[in-house]
């Protein structure tokens, strides 16, 4: 391999790793500053809470293995996604959960002062860093559309003779399928991908 192919195989791993880092913390952040206060407060119904996060908890334990597998060997990130592969299905229920999603919030805000008043007072927080609960919600959406076209860039920076080399190349046909898969049962990636 090349010096100029090694340099960035390891700046996309870099890459693929810190912005893996970022997601997972804002996926915990909606757990600590919207989930958690809502249901302590008691501001929404359960079916309420359900249908704006979906199964967000089930999501972040996936990118936690994932992110665990890339930082333990950053020369076998093909192979952390093969391990992971059979879980990505778990963005399924999340994805299809969000069609609407603004149309929703809107409605529980137009009904419930209470929640319209919580979230003015998120979109304070520093920690969301000026950004809407929206804004959080469609995270994994991206998230996901963004693996194939990390994993095709770390594919390009590898050498066909190094030995991740196959497993990024299977990685990145199992992802694409995940996210085809997910976006013929809901549509919504195909809008998010617009969205970018």
């Amino acid at each position: 391999m090349s010096v100029d192919h090694s340099v960035r195989r390891q700046k996309i791993i870099a890459e693929l790793i810190s912005t893996e880092r970022q997601y997972i913390r804002d996926m915990q952040l909606i757990q600590e500053i919207f989930i958690n206060p809502l249901r302590e407060k008691r501001l929404l119904e359960k079916r309420e809470l359900t249908s704006i996060f979906s199964n967000l908890a089930a999501i972040v334990p996936v990118n936690q293995v994932l992110l665990q597998a890339m930082e333990k060997d950053t020369e076998t990130i093909g192979g952390a996604f093969l391990s992971s592969m059979g879980e990505m299905q778990t963005y399924a229920i999340y994805c299809s959960s969000q069609h609407n999603i603004r149309e929703r919030i809107d409605s529980y805000r137009a009904s419930n002062s209470g929640f319209e008043s919580f979230l003015q007072t998120c979109a304070g927080n520093s920690q969301c860093r000026g950004m809407l609960l929206d804004d959080f919600l469609i995270m994994p959406l991206q998230r996901l559309c963004k693996y194939p076209l990390l994993l095709s860039s770390l594919v390009q920076a590898t050498s066909e003779a190094h030995p991740d080399h196959k497993d990024l190349s299977s990685a990145l046909t199992e992802m694409r399928g995940v996210v085809n898969s997910i976006n013929e049962r809901t549509g919504i990636l195909e809008n998010v991908a617009k969205l970018r």
